[in-house]
């Protein structure tokens, strides 16, 4: 499965020594990626600020997220990790509420994933996956459902941003 952070959950595991530090964990976006080498944490990760220049900010409730509002209009939200305070993902809204994009950051402040959403009914459209150097090296394509969207492509794409090869599903 996909998740941003497999090298921050590595590192606990190895100081833990639940795993021996000598084990490589690699998964399958890593792979896709072309990073086959295991990644580590940096000592530094990037940090993003709450307050930005141009927008009104406005905490949700309890939670580590923010509204951002440019002259009365919600822009996009933000969310923060509880614990370390860095940045989670964005979400864009259009002028009518609607969902349009999420963007989805790892541990170390790169962008990994944006999802694209059908304005209309909410779901999933579109993903793409992000290396550290920013190319987009995996695009899902979904079709909508009565409820939820299903996978309907997936396009591999190679360092050259060429189409490497295209899957029917996972």
């Amino acid at each position: 499965n996909y998740n941003p952070d497999y090298p921050l959950i590595r590192d606990r595991l190895a100081k833990a020594n639940v795993i021996d530090k000598g084990i490589t964990v690699l998964n399958m976006y890593d792979y896709l990626s072309g990073d086959t080498k295991e990644t580590h944490m940096l000592a530094n990760p990037k940090l993003i600020s709450i307050a930005e220049a141009g927008y009104t900010v406005e905490k949700i409730g309890n939670k580590s997220s923010y509204r951002y509002f440019d002259n009365g209009l919600l822009i996009k939200s933000k969310s923060f990790d509880p614990i370390s305070g860095k940045l989670k993902s964005i979400d864009y809204f259009n002028s009518q509420l609607n969902k349009t994009a999420r963007e989805e950051y790892d541990y170390q402040g790169i962008k990994r994933r944006v999802t694209y959403f059908d304005h209309v009914v909410g779901q999933k459209k579109q993903e793409l996956y992000f290396d550290e150097a920013g190319r987009c090296y995996l695009t899902k394509w979904f079709t909508l459902g009565d409820k939820t969207s299903s996978l309907e492509k997936i396009y591999w794409f190679d360092e050259n941003k060429r189409l490497k090869q295209m899957f029917a599903n996972d």
